[in-house]
């Protein structure tokens, strides 16, 4: 078995970071801070209190959402989404049972609200209800019009928690195929799935897809080339090592020169080292 050690530099490069956050941060207090004004002329407007209430959820400020949640209920707020917000908010809060409660009420009244699943999902799982979570994300998968990556990882992740990595690499592929494409995200899980079960040979295909399809290719080959030194197919990997300098040198000067492009460089000398120390 292989260690997964050597993935988690390619999922951090992959990853996603949010710009603009403190903007993101200023902008919801800013809208809070008008809404609490607009309150303070009409206390007993529902929507009002249901729509900073959600501000504050957007905020992350969960305790201060459900009391705006709980005054907009009890001055008559009719819609049934605030069920679902308070489902929301319960779950963030850590309270399942009135998470499940609230999700209960509302999907009765909005039962082809596939969205509902994700959420009933997540909070069977943290009730330790895993295969009913399971069923439920499945539901939640076939049914889903815009499905994501992100959707398809976190129920890859849910079934390998109950240490079923066969049937994760299924869900992966199903859910590709929904999808219509092959993410480097997924890609990589099944990569770290297969590596665990001891399928080489796949986890050599997945490295030649991304390789093909995943952009910069020098870092798939040098990604690759050390995978195959692990498992000790170092005429592979040399041949890895050849590509990943081809297309390193085949860059534009001014990403040739790049900082990350010359710390690849220098990984790529340090391991044709250590295949051949001599």
């Amino acid at each position: 078995m292989i260690l997964f050690k050597f993935f988690l530099p390619f999922v951090a490069f992959l990853s996603w970071i949010p710009v603009g956050h403190t903007d993101l941060h200023d902008g919801l207090l800013r809208q809070i801070r008008q809404k609490t004004k607009e309150i303070e002329a009409h206390p007993k407007d529902a929507n009002l209190y249901f729509e900073r209430g959600y501000l504050y959820q957007l905020h992350e400020d969960y305790r201060k959402a459900l009391q705006d949640y709980n005054v907009a209920d009890m001055l008559g707020f009719v819609r049934s989404i605030l069920a679902f917000r308070k489902a929301e908010v319960y779950y963030h809060l850590r309270d399942y049972d009135s998470a499940l409660s609230c999700l209960k009420w509302y999907q009765e009244r909005a039962p082809k609200d596939v969205l509902t699943s994700l959420l009933e999902s997540r909070i069977l799982r943290e009730q330790g209800e895993v295969k009913a979570a399971i069923a439920v994300f499945h539901h939640f998968i076939q049914e889903v019009e815009d499905l994501t990556p992100e959707n398809v990882l976190e129920y890859s992740e849910l079934i390998t928690s109950e240490g079923d990595f066969t049937s994760a690499i299924e869900a992966i592929e199903e859910g590709m195929h929904r999808l219509g494409t092959r993410p480097p995200t997924l890609l990589l899980r099944e990569i770290q799935l297969y590596s665990h079960l001891g399928a080489y040979d796949q986890v050599e295909k997945r490295y030649n897809e991304l390789i093909l399809t995943g952009g910069r290719k020098e870092h798939w080959y040098y990604e690759k080339a050390r995978f195959l030194h692990q498992i000790h197919r170092d005429d592979k990997a040399e041949i890895a090592l050849m590509q990943a300098g081809i297309e390193l040198e085949s860059l534009p000067d001014r990403l040739k020169n790049d900082s990350a492009m010359q710390e690849l460089q220098q990984k790529i000398s340090s391991l044709k080292k250590e295949i051949n120390p001599k």
